[in-house]
């Protein structure tokens, strides 16, 4: 057999503009998400980590951290623990960007049950970056490895907040949807303040590519104020009897959705 993927890499061309993604089946029937990049293919499991090891028998490195560090007595992460770390991140960062693609893709081809199983493991992917990110800031004693992964932050939470948002729309909720939107907008403004970046915030494509996301629904479902936001005004104006009945719409409808 021949070690050649050329044929393959001809057989589905890159998109230069964009990033290019599918599901397949695997020789041992068990689907596998692949990611196209301009020198290759990146081919990796749907569920645990993306190269389907189990770091020190545990689900991902970040899981065998997290227990050497709040072992008795507690060992402190060593350089080669970061560099796996920082490994196992960018492997759920490709799995995160393809299971997005693969998602929307299903979403456009009516496959509802697929798109939200897609799009949830995306905001699973989106979760344990944070984590780690978070781990990061809690263990690491250097403050420059600390904040350029803080700094990347602002792009998991766009990724996380889009695929919710997605998620809303599938559960036919157009206005939780723009409420997950504007959660992730919100988290990315604060991110920017925290490290004295306010003039990020105008001009962040992360936040830029939200705030589209939103005015989007909001025009496609003709929704110019949210109940929440419809609360939050009644709140300010001190219409206590508006609000108290905004409040029972919200929660009517959260019995409803549970």
């Amino acid at each position: 057999m021949s070690l050649d993927i050329q044929r393959l890499l001809a057989d589905w061309p890159s998109e230069p503009d964009g990033v290019t993604a599918r599901l397949i089946v695997g020789d041992d029937g068990a689907r596998q998400l692949q990611l196209r990049l301009d020198v290759g293919i990146l081919q990796m499991q749907l569920d645990g980590r993306p190269d389907g090891q189990r770091p020190r028998n545990c689900n991902s490195w970040l899981d065998h951290l997290e227990q050497k560090t709040a072992g008795n007595p507690p060992e402190v992460p060593n350089s080669d623990d970061w560099a796996e770390l920082d490994r196992e991140m960018m492997q759920f960062y490709h799995r995160r960007v393809a299971l997005l693609v693969t998602a929307q893709q299903a979403q456009r081809r009516r496959r509802r049950q697929r798109a939200v199983s897609l799009f949830r493991r995306a905001v699973g992917d989106a979760d344990h970056n944070l984590r780690a990110m978070d781990f990061i800031a809690a263990h690491s004693p250097h403050s420059d490895y600390v904040d350029g992964h803080d700094r990347s932050r602002a792009f998991v939470l766009a990724h996380r907040a889009e695929a919710l948002a997605h998620l809303c729309r599938l559960e036919g909720d157009a206005e939780q949807a723009i409420e997950q939107l504007k959660a992730g907008a919100s988290q990315i403004e604060q991110l920017h303040t925290r490290h004295g970046l306010e003039e990020w915030i105008e001009h962040d494509p992360t936040l830029l590519h939200l705030r589209a996301l939103e005015r989007n629904l909001r025009r496609r479902h003709g929704i110019d104020k949210t109940l929440h936001e419809q609360l939050a005004e009644a709140v300010a104006e001190e219409n206590y009897e508006r609000a108290a009945m905004l409040r029972d719409r919200i929660h009517r409808r959260r019995l409803t959705e549970g």
